[in-house]
């Protein structure tokens, strides 16, 4: 029997504390918190907006196609095209999942 590997993007309640940790180094290796405020980080960035409140309830999905596709949807308030958009090849993909990952358990 072939065992099924578990969603490496957890939800905030089954999200490894390693996972997450891992997620705030990829937070600050990529300088979210210069334009993001996020509680989780200690983050007070001024520009974009403010994640803990702005992804509150989105899916780890969604989290992950606002990073790589940040033009497709702005967060209310906010405009596309302030965003850089090549997180896609800038971010290794265990490294999105971890930074998707802490992201959905600093966000609500």
């Amino acid at each position: 029997m072939t065992a099924t590997a578990p969603d490496p993007v957890a939800t905030a309640a089954t999200a490894p504390a390693a996972q997450t940790r891992g997620g705030l180094a990829v937070w600050v290796a990529q300088g979210c918190g210069s334009c993001h405020t996020l509680a989780a980080a200690n983050a007070h960035g001024k520009f974009g907006p403010n994640l803990g409140t702005s992804l509150a309830g989105k899916s780890a999905a969604a989290i992950r196609r606002s990073i790589v596709e940040p033009g497709a949807e702005a967060a209310t308030g906010y405009e596309t095209g302030m965003m850089p958009d090549d997180y896609a090849t800038r971010i290794a993909p265990r490294d999105l999942d971890r930074l998707v990952a802490f992201l959905r358990a600093g966000a609500g």
